[in-house]
């Protein structure tokens, strides 16, 4: 109460407001986390790649197979969405879910700079020429 008039931003309305916000941002995470995906996969069975997680790049580079990787990403993100979720009403899982929609949205980002610079037969030879080890594909030779 302040000066006999209480306060409308109460304990409870505020985790309350914290819990949908932290809802709001693991829909958000899973919804980019799929996006992600699929770009991979795309690229991957189309005119490839360099994948810059190495557990990703060392799962596609030993088995070449989309559901592989799918159920790794899959897995990863089920597990963070759950811990993210299961602390929802804490500050830490909030600020967590923040950082983790940065980053989604600068490697979505990177992917629109990623898929530009290979925009041209030219520039997609160069990128495979520089790179021959890390360049991954699935599907094509």
């Amino acid at each position: 109460m302040i000066q006999g008039w209480t306060v409308g931003l109460s304990r409870q309305n505020v985790l309350g407001t914290r819990e949908r916000r932290v809802g709001i941002l693991l829909v958000s995470i899973i919804v980019l986390s799929a996006a992600d995906l699929l770009l991979t996969i795309a690229h991957l069975q189309t005119i490839g790649m360099i994948e810059a997680n190495p557990i990703a790049a060392f799962l596609i580079r030993t088995t070449s197979s989309a559901w592989i990787l799918s159920a790794y990403k899959l897995c990863t993100v089920a597990v963070c969405v759950s811990l993210l979720f299961r602390l929802r009403r804490h500050r830490s899982s909030e600020i967590a879910g923040w950082v983790a929609l940065a980053v989604l949205g600068a490697m979505a980002v990177q992917w629109h700079f990623y898929s530009a610079s290979l925009d041209s037969p030219e520039m997609l030879a160069l990128a495979r020429s520089h790179y021959p080890d890390a360049w991954l594909c699935i599907g094509i030779d």
